[in-house]
């Protein structure tokens, strides 16, 4: 049959066997029709385009199970799981996966973990993981995943040429999962063990070097003299975390409630301490820029989203703006031009907001006073130090003695003391 501008009762009472599967589409709820069998069974069914150009398409009901009102209303709200890039028909079947089940059992591991305070973020890591990696054992019992499953799944994925992190971080996932529900010997510290296989992540050590700082300053600087000011702000996001060194969703949940003239606090760390720093300076430059009158007043200082900022990033990145660097690079290089600067490890744990592992620092180094003072002295010379980046073309060459913000004729530019009117105050004063 053809499609039809809505289906109706009417439309159910006259369908009749025809030999072979016709499917009637409603124009009125695109998505939404019936598919009848050669013999004539009817049943509602839903479909829709989903990410990667593939068309999922989920039954229903029969019609003489569930009225015409019903299906419409469930189909509504499928289509609109479906328009998000929800395989409806995955999700059906993992939602009726039994109970010893390797989904059954991530769900049950991330259960316990969050009741131990688990961040939102690495839960989702963790499903992302064992339904990537793991998609067809989803429904599999954990007690039949064997220790050569394991070494097959694992040597595949190094042949398909996947980062050994990637794929050590997976695997350590699945191990800690299988853990979980007490099964002995687990099968992944079998592979492991028989076949020689380290599930050891190797440290990453990609940070900017001065050249790629001074393009990030450069387009930050850019944005924010020519450009109308908006309520996306990527390059000052990402000047942001390079200036703080904090994390990427530390920046994208701070409120502007957590920013005072004085100090800003990131709340929702890793470590689920509250962590204060000065606003000074360069971040007090960023942060001012976000009350610009043509930015919407909002709770959150940045708008933007983990989906928005990674189609932003990558767009930037096809431009020529900025590296193949991410966001927590950014954090790394705080740390590596910091101790460029001279500053001990210690001190840029501090502001890291590394969780403290010795008795001393947990129990006599914790006052704010001493904190506020190490950390403000930290950041300005820091600071100090991009600006020499900017100016004096240096490459890692560290902090210069005393530097203010000048070209190296004397002069300085009005158009960086527009930009950062803050950071020139500190230096100079009012």
């Amino acid at each position: 049959m053809p499609a039809i501008k809505s289906i109706t009762q009417t439309t159910i009472l006259n369908i009749r066997p025809s030999g072979q599967i016709q499917y009637i589409r409603d124009e009125s709820l695109r998505g939404f029709g019936i598919k009848v069998t050669a013999k004539g069974k009817a049943s509602f069914f839903v479909e829709k385009r989903v990410h990667g150009g593939r068309t999922v398409r989920k039954l229903i009901g029969d019609t003489d199970l569930i009225s015409l009102r019903e299906a419409k209303q469930e189909a509504q709200g499928l289509l609109l799981r479906l328009s998000k890039g929800e395989d409806v028909v995955r999700t059906a079947a993992i939602e009726a996966a039994p109970q010893g089940s390797l989904v059954k059992a991530l769900e049950h591991y991330i259960a316990i973990k969050s009741a131990n305070k688990l961040r939102a973020s690495t839960a989702a890591q963790y499903k992302r993981q064992i339904n990537h990696i793991f998609k067809d054992w989803l429904t599999m019992p954990v007690n039949a995943i064997s220790s050569s499953m394991v070494a097959d799944r694992y040597t595949r994925l190094l042949k398909q040429g996947k980062s050994s992190n990637y794929i050590n971080s997976a695997f350590r996932t699945l191990k800690a999962v299988i853990n979980s529900t007490g099964i002995s010997p687990n099968p992944v510290k079998q592979a492991t063990a028989i076949w020689n296989i380290s599930l050891s992540s190797e440290p990453k050590s990609t940070f900017l070097r001065a050249s790629e700082i001074r393009l990030l300053v450069k387009q930050y600087k850019l944005s924010h003299l020519f450009q109308p000011i908006t309520h996306i702000d990527l390059y000052g996001f990402l000047f942001f975390i390079l200036l703080t060194g904090c994390r990427k969703t530390e920046a994208l949940d701070l409120t502007w409630a957590d920013v005072s003239e004085a100090d800003l606090t990131f709340r929702n760390t890793k470590n689920h301490l509250d962590h204060t720093i000065p606003n000074a300076g360069m971040i007090k430059d960023v942060v001012n820029a976000r009350k610009h009158p043509n930015i919407e007043p909002t709770d959150r200082v940045f708008l933007l989203t983990e989906d928005r900022l990674k189609l932003r990033l990558r767009k930037a990145r096809e431009e020529g703006n900025i590296g193949s660097w991410t966001t927590h690079d950014l954090r790394r290089t705080f740390a590596e031009h910091a101790q460029l600067a001279g500053f001990h490890p210690f001190q840029i744990s501090m502001a890291l907001n590394h969780v403290a592992n010795d008795i001393t620092r947990k129990s006599y180094l914790g006052g704010k006073l001493a904190k506020m003072s190490q950390l403000r002295n930290l950041y300005t010379t820091y600071q100090s130090q991009i600006m020499s980046y900017i100016y004096e073309g240096t490459d890692d060459q560290g902090v210069t003695k005393d530097y203010k913000g000048s070209r190296p004729d004397g002069i300085y530019d009005a158009q960086m003391i527009g930009t950062f009117p803050n950071y020139y105050e500190l230096f100079h004063g009012a």
